[in-house]
């Protein structure tokens, strides 16, 4: 039987395992903002950080592991700021898209994680750290489905059904806002004027409002 000093030790061991950990992955988030996923390397982020390079392995074994990591931070943190959003401002099918849609703006580095996610980052992570991240997308879409039921007044496979597809959507849209950013330059007019035309909010909020409506249309499954 363990004793209790023994208990008490290793309960602050594993808080303070969590706390570095924690300041790992905002370092990294740092880091990744400075340099870009091609200059973020484990060597160069225990370098900053001045850890060895052996002791950062002990908390992320791969590079990708460490990002899949930091996607996970703000896929809770987006799910968590849009239902709030959605339960305090939303009413309206447009309110919700432009919500949906300004969420994921707030933070690119979001999206740029999202857009990665299934071509880089989980080819070389360990089987229980994909099946958290896939278990942690599905609870993150079924809370901002309950407050998207609750906002639309839909049913709970509608409201999922609309989460899912729009996000989808946004997927399609990423590269897109990508290279919206030469919007920002010293443009000519009808050049400026072509540019807003494509402008991947505008888009973006239009077609969200069709999904809606399509899935508003459909009739209820029928349950058994």
């Amino acid at each position: 039987m363990q004793s209790a000093q023994t208990m008490v030790h290793r309960a602050t061991s594993i808080r303070a395992k969590a706390h570095r950990r924690a300041e790992i992955l905002a370092e990294a988030c740092r880091f990744l903002e400075d340099v870009g996923f091609d200059g973020f390397t484990m060597q160069a982020l225990s370098k900053r950080l001045g850890l060895a390079k052996g002791t950062l392995y002990l908390y992320f074994e791969t590079r990708e592991t460490l990002l899949l990591a930091l996607l996970d931070q703000k896929v809770q943190a987006w799910a968590q700021q849009l239902r709030q959003t959605i339960r305090a401002e939303v009413t309206t099918d447009e309110a919700w898209a432009r919500s949906y849609y300004e969420s994921v703006s707030r933070d690119p580095l979001f999206l740029q994680l999202v857009l990665r996610a299934d071509l880089n980052l989980t080819s070389n992570v360990p089987t229980e750290a994909l099946i958290a991240h896939k278990r942690l997308w599905a609870d993150a879409m079924e809370w901002v489905a309950e407050s998207t039921r609750l906002a639309l007044s839909i049913s709970a496979p509608k409201a999922l059904e609309a989460v899912l597809a729009t996000g989808f959507l946004l997927i399609g849209c990423g590269n897109q806002q990508q290279a919206y950013v030469f919007s920002q330059g010293n443009l000519p007019a009808d050049v400026q004027a072509i540019i807003t035309l494509f402008s991947p909010e505008k888009h973006f909020v239009s077609n969200v409002r069709r999904i809606l409506a399509g899935i508003r249309a459909e009739p209820e499954e029928a349950t058994i």
